[in-house]
């Protein structure tokens, strides 16, 4: 039989640290205080029912349709409801924080190089015959040809 192995949390960081994962969990790690301390700076604030509507759309986001589905994923990570709520409470202050810092500086922006996003490239094909259409669109599709730079006139002649 074989015997159980236990992991421990030096496993864990020794895990990471051959994984060379130990400077983006840094990076991780400094960037969520870095949110927490200028968000507290900002003086914004999470509501009981903002929190519950987030973690409404990381449910939905992570298709947790049920209770035990959520026990489940939380179970499969190792976290408990208070982790949870913590990583819920996490992405919901980063995302006031960027709302707080740069909501109204997006609209001046984006009038400010609207001619940028002007502009559009566009290739249209029109047929009178559907079974040559068909015939294009499948060979476009299995990469026989390319829709943009093919002379169609002389095409299926």
């Amino acid at each position: 039989m074989s015997q159980p192995i236990t992991i421990t949390n030096e496993d864990i960081l020794e895990q990471v640290k051959l994984s060379c994962k130990i400077p983006e969990i840094l990076e991780e790690i400094v960037t969520r205080k870095v949110i927490a301390n200028v968000a507290n700076e900002a003086g914004i604030k999470v509501e009981t029912g903002e929190l519950q509507q987030a973690a409404d759309k990381f449910r939905l986001m992570y298709q947790l349709k049920s209770a035990d589905d959520t026990w489940s994923w939380l179970e499969k990570h190792s976290l408990s409801l208070d982790d949870f709520e913590i990583i819920v409470y996490n992405r919901l202050i980063s995302t006031k924080l960027l709302a707080h810092l740069f909501l109204d500086k997006i609209e001046p922006y984006f009038f400010e190089n609207q001619l940028d996003y002007a502009g559009v490239i566009m290739y249209e094909i029109i047929l009178d015959d559907e079974d040559l259409a068909i015939e294009l669109f499948y060979a476009i599709q299995e990469g026989e040809m390319i829709f943009y730079d093919q002379d169609l006139r002389n095409w299926n002649k």
